[in-house]
């Protein structure tokens, strides 16, 4: 299950450091400001986006998952369901 959401949450990894790039890139150019706020949007997006991809994947465990197995997955935080 981790490894089929793997390669989503990469995608969504580099979608958001690009994003985080060209929000930079904006800020330090001439660009307008209509520009900055839409790659500040654009990065808050994609931020959000891979903050969901790693919810539907602890859903997906959590529903798989006994008890006990929740337990210890949940006592290591989200850290741990990322490794």
């Amino acid at each position: 299950m981790r490894e089929a959401a793997k390669a989503e949450k990469q995608k969504c990894r580099e979608d958001m450091r690009a994003a985080r790039k060209a929000f930079k890139e904006s800020l330090r150019s001439n660009a307008s400001k209509e520009a900055v706020t839409a790659a500040y949007q654009s990065m808050l997006e994609k931020k959000q986006q891979l903050s969901k991809a790693r919810l539907d994947t602890l859903l997906s465990a959590r529903d798989v998952l006994t008890e006990e197995q929740r337990a210890k997955l949940f006592s290591h935080g989200s850290k741990g369901s990322e490794e």
